[in-house]
């Protein structure tokens, strides 16, 4: 049974049993997971995060015991330290070769390079996905590669690779594919059907043989909230959760909802808020102002959030839950907590149905 996070991060005294319920609960009003929820409590810090998460592969990879990964992750806590420099702080060296993580291995062999992988390390922290799976949306590398890499980065991290021969295994393996397997629902297929496809030319290896340009280099002109909600739903779609139409209608919500997203407006009401959510279009907002007391104005409505709140769940009690997540989204965007971007592709999962 895979390592749950929330029985490591307790054992660890990272966070306690109370702040646990509180992130668990923050985590279902908002849609936010469970790290991210407890981030935004500020109950633990990014790299406690990423540290725990990595811990969790070790620990079901079998290089590490629980008993080792709780007492790393006190280190992290005390230190600030990563976690690999932190199990050698314990003496679990050989347990932990610098740089082995995937990421690191694929762009020292030369399999992405550092604008993709941070696209794609972006895209995984957002949606939950291991660095592996979402390579794989992207069509960079295929499963088996996956699959061989991680079994070399465990004989590496246990010493029974060196760090050179590792490289040159998955470089070799990479190479020896002349053409990645894209049968089943791809990336490309949802942005076409989404009608946000680019527009790109085929590239040539040094050996002569045309090769398709993968995913990552496509999305250039797509901004980074339209790539992460990609990933997302290309993986429930391949997972047979939603399928590409539904998947294809939500990306448009997304890119039309969230449009000028990636400009910070922390001042912004939550009326601002919710008319970029979709949740208040025009007719709703003629219909709250007629609704008000007449001795109400309008700015007052504008202005006061609890106010705004208790109108909207009085006239529109179907979309009562949507209503409470989108202002528990915007109180986390006002402290900073979530980018408007964050909380707009939350808020767009939700209103689907998707958490």
């Amino acid at each position: 049974m895979p390592t749950n996070l929330r029985q490591l991060l307790e054992d660890s005294s990272i966070v306690g049993a109370a702040t646990l319920v509180r992130a668990e609960k923050l985590a279902r009003l908002s849609g936010l997971s469970l790290g991210k929820s407890l981030i935004s409590l500020d109950s633990i810090s990014l790299n406690e995060l990423e540290a725990a998460l990595e811990a969790r592969h070790m620990i079901d990879d079998g290089l590490i015991s629980h008993d080792c990964a709780c007492r790393a992750m006190q280190t992290v806590r005390r230190r600030g330290w990563n976690l690999t420099d932190s199990l050698m702080a314990i003496d679990a060296e050989a347990f932990t070769a610098r740089r082995s993580r995937l990421g690191e291995l694929f762009l020292d062999a030369g399999i992405v390079d550092e604008r993709q992988l941070e696209i794609c390390l972006n895209s995984a922290t957002f949606v939950g996905y291991p660095l592996g799976k979402t390579l794989t949306i992207f069509d960079t590398v295929d499963e088996a590669l996956i699959t061989k890499s991680l079994d070399w980065q465990k004989k590496l991290r246990l010493g029974e690779l060196d760090r050179k021969e590792t490289l040159n295994r998955i470089r070799e393996l990479h190479q020896s594919k002349t053409r990645i397997d894209r049968s089943g629902a791809k990336l490309e297929q949802l942005l076409e059907a989404a009608e946000l496809s680019a527009v790109t030319e085929p590239s040539t290896r040094k050996d002569g043989d045309v090769r398709s340009i993968d995913s990552l280099t496509r999305l250039h002109s797509l901004d980074r909230k339209t790539i992460i909600a990609s990933v997302k739903l290309i993986a429930l779609v391949q997972e047979g959760l939603i399928s590409m139409k539904e998947a294809a209608k939500l990306l448009k919500y997304i890119d039309k909802y969230t449009d000028g997203a990636d400009q910070e407006s922390p001042g912004n009401s939550l009326f601002d808020f919710l008319r970029q959510t979709g949740l208040l279009d025009a007719k709703r907002c003629r219909q709250l102002f007629d609704e008000a007391q007449e001795n109400e104005q309008k700015e007052n409505i504008l202005k006061d959030p609890a106010r705004l709140t208790e109108l909207l769940l009085t006239r529109y009690r179907e979309d009562t839950e949507l209503i409470k997540s989108a202002t528990v989204l915007y109180q986390l965007l006002q402290t900073q907590k979530l980018n408007r971007e964050e909380a707009l592709l939350t808020f767009g999962f939700l209103k689907f149905g998707l958490k």
